[in-house]
């Protein structure tokens, strides 16, 4: 078999854009927890229990509760009918299932009671470092926090009473692509192609 210039180089461009292509990072796994689809019309989830819930791919801790925010509170959810409560009071933790780091961009949120107001703070961690915290003035209007917490493991609610909080915003952060089997024989054919045109052009000159 032999290879012209333009073959070569058309070869070898193709390997290392199909290389390129496969190994770019994937986009920003960007989530909303809108509570949505692990909440319970007319009800508590998951009641009490101390057992905390998953949902979108985000773990809340032992004391969190998605609630009815029409039923059981005056006033409505944010966005929809659900949202989270620290059901014993006391903070809540939110952490990513299976570990791993994620920003937290922005949430909603607000007291449960109708004249109950409080201070509070959000607080993004990584291992025990504090990447970033903010204070929470709570009343029973919902209202906007941007966090941009960065590359956190760990975010804490915290507040003296109890908290409802909708619409979490998380990116949960980039994942490297690794090449697939193909582009990776791809890439050796053409570096291979190209490495024996040099020795041609060398038998010719000499």
């Amino acid at each position: 078999m032999t290879f012209s210039a333009r073959g070569v180089a058309a070869w070898t461009f193709g390997a290392l854009c199909a290389t390129t292509l496969v190994a770019t990072p994937a986009a920003a796994d960007a989530v909303l927890i809108d509570f949505e689809e692990v909440g319970v019309e007319n009800s508590v989830f998951p009641y009490y229990t101390q057992q905390g819930f998953q949902t979108q791919g985000y773990d809340f801790s032992d004391n969190s509760d998605v609630v009815d925010v029409d039923y059981y509170v005056h006033g409505t959810g944010h966005s929809g009918q659900f949202a989270v409560l620290n059901d014993y009071t006391g903070p809540i933790d939110l952490i990513k299932v299976g570990g791993g780091t994620f920003t937290l961009t922005s949430f909603w949120f607000r007291n449960w009671g109708v004249n109950d107001t409080f201070e509070g703070s959000v607080t993004g961690y990584l291992g025990n470092d504090v990447v970033g915290s903010a204070n929470l003035s709570f009343s029973n209007n919902w209202t906007f926090a941007a966090a941009n917490f960065a590359s956190v493991d760990r975010v804490t609610f915290s507040g003296n009473s109890f908290m409802l909080f909708d619409d979490i915003s998380i990116d949960g952060g980039v994942s490297t692509a690794v090449p697939e089997p193909g582009a990776w024989a791809l890439m050796i054919l053409g570096f291979g192609a190209a490495g024996a045109a040099l020795r041609r052009r060398r038998l010719v000159a000499a």
